[in-house]
């Protein structure tokens, strides 16, 4: 998922015993990415790896970059080989020595998304975070990749991704941003067949100040939309409503919203998304193979990090 800016949105090695700031220098570790830091950036490469032939492949690498002080992290730009859908870094407590391997949900779900930036393509609309806001990455954490590859050749890949996290000084952190997802994993697409999903959520947290929104779907998305509904009743009006295709999967179209006029979410607003899907494939599809998220950055994070709306009621159906 792309979640910042476009083009195509770390070991227990060394720099464990030294701050952070002292790996300013390359730093080769023995199994996992080579690690560049600066006072306005975090830069890694993955090295070389490979993603087997006719895969949907997620790979996990574990860095080794200790965190020795708070970072404010304002965009990330990346780039991935043919097939690259995206590059994500997290940040995780349950660190691990620098090692790469095929992601598995449980490692997942100990880790907090920092960043995404998306695919091989170099397009797409801009989805940096306005000027002075940040996503707040704590000290004492372990930075980890997730490259997530979509290889429909018959023939494995050979790859090396990059990714560069932007840092922000402290004194240019006007406030610190986090994500609002609107999530449905209830789907299952049949194999050969035209499916649509229709999922409520309701906000239970206060009130938010949205910057910007996106919606999220892979390769097989046809159509994306989102209302937002009152408390009562089922009347409301549309906020995002996109014809899908291949290239959003990692650039989707992108509603901005001036800091000085946000799109601000009230406690109890509810979230009407229905995502359309054509699978072509002789297997059903389900998350994360596919996925229908839609994500807002809301600021001040003051303290809840991102917050999920999960479904409410999901209906499904087959035309």
């Amino acid at each position: 998922m792309t979640l910042f800016r476009s083009p195509l949105a770390l070991t227990l090695s060394a720099c464990l015993a030294l701050p952070l700031a002292a790996c300013a220098s390359e730093d080769p570790a023995p199994s996992g990415p080579t690690v560049r830091i600066t006072d306005r950036a975090v830069e890694f490469t993955t090295g070389p790896f490979t993603v087997p032939g006719g895969t949907d492949s997620f790979e996990c690498f574990y860095t080794g970059v200790i965190t020795d002080r708070e970072l404010a992290i304002s965009a990330a730009t990346g780039l991935q080989g043919p097939g690259g859908h995206h590059l994500t870094a997290y940040y995780t407590t349950a660190t691990r020595p620098p090692e790469h391997h095929p992601c598995t949900e449980e490692e997942m779900a100990s880790w907090t998304m920092i960043a995404g930036t998306g695919g091989e393509a170099g397009v797409g609309d801009d989805q940096s975070l306005p000027p002075g806001l940040a996503i707040r990455v704590p000290a004492g954490v372990q930075l980890v990749l997730q490259a997530h590859y979509i290889n429909t050749a018959s023939d494995a890949l050979t790859t090396d991704d990059s990714v560069s996290l932007e840092v922000l000084p402290p004194a240019e952190v006007e406030a610190y941003a986090n994500m609002l997802v609107v999530h449905d994993d209830a789907f299952e697409i049949p194999a050969r067949t035209r499916y649509r999903s229709t999922s409520v959520c309701t906000l239970t947290a206060p009130s938010l100040n949205v910057v910007l929104f996106m919606g999220h779907m892979h390769a097989s998305g046809r159509q994306f939309s989102l209302e937002l509904l009152p408390e009562t009743g089922d009347t409301g009006s549309m906020l995002y409503d996109v014809a899908w295709s291949d290239e959003y999967s990692s650039h989707p179209p992108v509603l901005r919203y001036d800091q000085t006029a946000p799109l601000v979410l009230t406690g109890g607003t509810r979230f009407r998304q229905t995502c359309t899907w054509e699978n072509t494939s002789d297997q059903p599809l389900i998350f994360p193979n596919e996925m229908c998220d839609g994500v807002f950055f809301y600021y001040p994070d003051a303290g809840d990090g991102m917050i999920v709306c999960n479904p409410e009621s999901q209906v499904g159906e087959s035309f």
